[in-house]
């Protein structure tokens, strides 16, 4: 049973679509996220939601792993910068990247 449903945008998928957050660090980084969010009403809580960052030792166990590198970031940061990591070392007011994480 999925903890929460989000609706995600990003220029690599065609329209706004769902995700269902299913792991509990990822879904208490998210709920964190959005709980600071409320005090900065310039910012908006990005995510990379991939497998692609997992550290070698986590992909073997990759279905029972975070997924998510949540970062709350001054209002359209991704626009400004060539890629969400680079907003996320450069802007971030807070990130929470698991440790299973490179």
């Amino acid at each position: 049973m999925p903890y929460a449903s989000i609706a995600l945008e990003s220029p690599l998928l065609p329209k706004p679509t769902t995700g269902f957050v299913t792991h509990k660090l990822d879904f208490e980084h998210l709920s964190e996220a959005f709980r600071l969010k409320e005090n900065e009403p310039d910012a908006e809580v990005l995510i990379i939601w991939t497998k692609q960052y997992l550290k070698r030792s986590a992909r073997l166990l990759s279905r029972a792993m975070p997924h998510m590198w949540v970062m709350l970031c001054r209002m359209n940061q991704d626009e400004l910068l060539d890629s969400l990591e680079q907003a996320a070392l450069q802007n971030s007011i807070a990130e929470w990247k698991p440790d299973v994480m490179q």
